[in-house]
């Protein structure tokens, strides 16, 4: 079916009916024939086909229910003849009835045969010049055709409509054969018979063309054979759509961990690990600005809701130049549509939570607006989990956000983004005591973004971007019989930036883009504060950092010829960090410590502290073997100038972000990968297998014991480590079938080595070890089923080796003290996690006259009630009644540890 006349029957109404239900034919309220509404129900409900038609043109025609027993071409031939229309089948099971001739009726009257008489029939003025006007419409959706002719057969004069429809044609009295046209659709062929001036409107009908099978190229543009980048995994709306299901519904980033070289550290925890990459070295962009805390609940649901969004694209390796600022990876996350020609609204309800997004044209020209927002109501959630802090907790998140886009000129298109998420979690729990402590978390996302583009000319076009993007936290403690001791912390991380990029195409197959940009951080790395004014706690104000970033970029991208297309790049960086700004000097020839410090240099507001500049070179090359088949390589470094500070393998909101400084040296990271691709069956099924290596150099690890939290001598507590990250990533992915899905196979190391120069500043000796990353073997099943054109049965099957934890391995008493000796750094590991999921789906109806449209998914998560270990701690346990000796032991937290069912309904109106 042309896509125009798909998208004019939705607009105006079109009746289309399907089920799956086998009826008897009907016999209308006589008892003798039956009604045209009454023929397609049945039609539809005996041979599950689905029937377009528009009631005004069939009127009230009956059929003779005997026709029910002719063979069903035989009876679409006679239900062709007797309604006098024409039946379009773009498929098997779509059937669409047209008029044979569009209708066309004068303003007011009712169709004639003959000629239609316009003007006054006993005007005597026969040699007086009469004007014809009117207007040339759509005749489905009334809209006004802009360019449509009109021509006075064998007369050889006419006029075309104007930006409103409306034609306005001079000629004597008589008798003329008009034909109106208009490209895309059928001609309409009138005799009218003039007698003087008046007006006649006329109506024209889409082309409804049956169109052989199309069959699409494996060397598409969308292919993974056919494109340059390495390592990029993209999402579009129909991908989006058939996502796995999550706690809250479909969660795009945490699907997207769910693909070779992307993990996470289980149900838990803030960000995901790209090819053995810490969590901070992910670039996550919302509308060109990054999101610095990508989850709700800290961690259980993703901060970015999946209504909305229109595009996604994962970069794990091949990075070009125009992207940098992290060492792993690159996520961008497009909002909303181009131009929303309609009032749309779309959302779901869960269990959890529940969203709505409105996306509507603006009065004027080229113009819209998309707003979403989402909340939550989880409480339920955390009393229903087997454990105590979490049943005592109460929770509870929300996020929004809205894009305007304007058209202000052919050459010009304007969007500016907002963005705002925030998170509040509440603990009450009790000391030995008896007492209460309270414990409050709340931290926030605030972004935004203004971006312009230009075109000059048809080669060279101008993009220009300017954000924000704000993380907040805050937490604060109290017991209930010491409130003189309750405090709170904040910290916050401030990022703005400007972004030019210019790209031209001096030929079709050339492309260069070249720009600049400019960061400025603003990082609070802590403040301490009473909470209450009886407060006593001392204040404790760490010392705020700034820096500035920048960068200058240049791409060339050319396919060389059919077989070779290459993507060269340069990206040189520029960094400093700017005063206020405080440095201490720390003793020669001893390890750096808070009593080794000597003399401290204080710089004024904005005076250039340190500085650190690179070249980062890219390169991509794809060889294209043959149709569908090709080999590609890519080498990228990166510069990273922030970084995330943690003393634990899950992130969490409380974690600080630190710049580089001149104890602190830029993480670098140099990847290099190799990947041979293959579109089999014309892209039916897509295979890849790719090959990594990645060197980081200064990168961050703690010492041992190191307090991270409100550590005014943080630098010191710091060490330098190199890493090396290789690994092997498998996918297959099957596009089209019943049986639809993926899967894919990573076999992955993720080492790091200390080499310290003395012996507080070497882990595990200097020798190698597994950073708190690395996950050797990691599978991921994923299917859906469709049973019917509406009934999708899915499924998902994870399973990873167990991440690397630091466990106790001896402890003994010392003077009334139970003393324990801790293993080597991530000497062992939690068990493997395995999972599987499976949901059932019934999508949205088919009806196009239904105004709300609706998609249930019903899913169960960890279907057979795995306890995956989602860490190991250590913990003083009761006091002996008897001795009064204190004892301790090692338990494992688990987050999801029964099968969960979820409900969601997503709709659309």
């Amino acid at each position: 079916m042309p896509a125009g006349l798909t998208k004019k029957i939705l607009g105006t109404g079109f009746a289309m009916i399907l089920s799956c239900l086998v009826l008897f034919p009907q016999q209308d309220g006589t008892g003798k024939f039956l009604s045209a509404e009454q023929l397609a129900d049945t039609l539809q409900k005996r041979y599950q086909i689905s029937i377009f038609y528009k009631s005004g043109w069939l009127g009230d025609k009956t059929f003779d229910p005997s026709i029910l027993k002719l063979p069903f071409e035989e009876m679409i031939r006679r239900v062709e003849a007797v309604a006098g229309m024409s039946v379009v089948s773009p498929d098997s099971v779509s059937y669409i009835f047209i008029p044979v001739s569009p209708v066309m009726a004068p303003q007011g009257e009712q169709e004639v045969s003959g000629p239609v008489v316009v003007g006054d029939k006993n005007s005597s003025s026969k040699n007086a010049v009469s004007v014809l006007s009117g207007k040339i419409l759509n005749g489905i959706s009334g809209a006004p055709l802009s360019g449509a002719y009109i021509i006075a057969g064998k007369q050889n004069f006419g006029a075309h409509s104007d930006d409103k429809g409306n034609y306005s044609i001079e000629a004597k009295p008589g008798d003329y054969t008009l034909r109106i046209s208009f490209l895309g659709f059928e001609e309409q062929v009138v005799k009218i018979r003039l007698t003087g001036s008046g007006s006649l409107d006329f109506k024209l009908y889409e082309k409804a063309v049956r169109l052989p099978e199309v069959r699409i190229p494996s060397d598409r543009a969308g292919s993974d054979a056919a494109g340059i980048s390495t390592g990029m995994i993209k999402l579009g709306l129909k991908d989006i759509r058939e996502l796995p299901v999550s706690l809250a519904g479909i969660d795009i980033i945490k699907s997207l961990t769910m693909r070779p070289g992307v993990q996470t550290v289980g149900e838990f925890g803030s960000g995901f690990n790209v090819r053995g990459g810490s969590a901070d070295q992910n670039l996550i962009l919302l509308e060109d600005v990054p999101l610095f805390n990508s989850s709700h609940l800290f961690g259980l649901i993703s901060a970015v809701s999946s209504v909305g969004i229109s595009d996604v694209r994962l970069l794990k390796a091949g990075i070009p130049a125009n992207y940098g600022e992290r060492a792993s990876s690159v996520m961008d996350i497009r909002m909303g549509t181009d131009e929303a020609d309609k009032t749309k609204f779309t959302g779901d309800i869960g269990l959890i939570n529940s969203s709505l997004c409105l996306e509507t044209p603006l009065p004027g020209k080229h113009a819209s607006l998309l707003i979403g927002a989402r909340g939550s109501y989880t409480n339920w959630l955390l009393h229903s989990i087997d454990n105590i802090d979490l049943m005592n907790s109460s929770a509870y998140f929300y996020d929004a956000n809205a894009m305007i886009s304007l058209n202000p000129g052919s050459r010009d298109k304007l969007t500016i983004f907002g963005y705002i998420s925030f998170d509040r979690f509440a603990h009450a729990g009790s000391n030995n005591a008896g007492a209460g402590i309270n414990t409050d978390y709340q931290y926030m996302n605030l972004l935004g973004s203004v971006r312009w583009k230009h075109t000059f000319r048809d080669n060279l076009t101008f993009d220009a971007v300017a954000g924000i993007s704000n993380y907040r936290f805050r937490v604060s403690e109290s017991d209930t019989s010491r409130q003189w001791e309750a405090y709170r912390i904040n910290s916050s991380i401030l990022y703005r930036n400007a972004r030019w990029n210019f790209s031209w195409r001096p030929a079709g197959n050339h492309r260069i883009d070249f720009g600049i940009a400019g960061i400025l951080y603003d990082i609070n790395p802590g403040r301490l504060a009473g909470l209450y004014q009886e407060s006593v706690i001392r204040k404790v104000q760490l010392n705020p950092e700034r820096a500035v970033e920048s960068a200058v970029y240049i791409t060339d991208k050319l396919e060389v010829n059919s077989l070779i297309s290459v993507e060269l790049g340069m990206r040189y960086t520029l960094y400093c960090l700017l005063g206020p700004s405080k440095v201490n000097v720390y003793e020669t020839g001893v390890s750096r410590t808070p009593g080794s410090i000597t003399d401290s240099v204080m710089y004024g507001r904005n005076r250039p502290v340190c500085s650190y500049s690179g070249m980062e070179p890219r390169l991509s090359v794809r060889f294209l073997i043959s149709s569908g088949k090709s080999l590609k390589i890519s080498y990228n470094r990166i510069h990273q100038y922030v970084n995330l500070i943690s003393n634990t393998a899950v992130p969490a909101p409380t974690d600080v972000w630190k710049l580089s400084s001149p104890g602190l040296r830029p993480l670098t990271s140099d990847q290099v990968a190799a990947g041979f691709y293959w579109d089999i069956n014309d892209g039916a099924f897509e295979t890849s297998a790719e090959l990594y290596y990645k060197k980081l150099t200064n990168g961050i690890d703690y010492k041992n014991g190191t307090q991270i939290l409100l550590n005014p001598y943080l630098e010191a507590d710091l060490v330098n480590l190199k890493g090396r990250n290789y690994g092997l990533e498998l996918n297959v992915k099957k596009n089209s079938g019943r049986l639809t899905g993926w899967a894919g196979l990573t076999l992955a190391r993720s080492v790091e080595q200390t080499k310290g120069r003395f012996p507080e500043d070497r882990i595990n000796n200097d020798h190698p070890f597994s950073s708190d990353s690395d996950r050797p073997v990691s599978l991921v099943i994923n299917a859906n089923y469709h049973s019917s054109r509406r009934w999708r049965f899915g499924g998902t099957l994870n399973y990873s080796t167990g991440r690397p934890v630091t466990l106790p391995e001896l402890k003994f008493d010392h003077q009334g003290y139970q003393v324990v000796y801790f293993s080597n750094r991530n000497k062992y590991r939690l068990p493997d996690y395995h999972r599987l999921d499976l949901s059932l789906t019934l999508d949205e109806s088919l009806v196009l006259r239904k105004k709300i449209k609706g998609r249930w998914t019903l899913s169960v998560i960890n279907v057979y009630g795995r306890k995956n270990a989602y860490s190991v701690f250590y913990r003083k346990e009761a006091d002996s009644v008897s001795s009064g000796e204190s004892s301790y032991g090692t338990y494992m937290l688990y987050i999801i540890g029964r099968p969960f069912p979820t409900l969601t309904y997503n709709f659309s109106f």
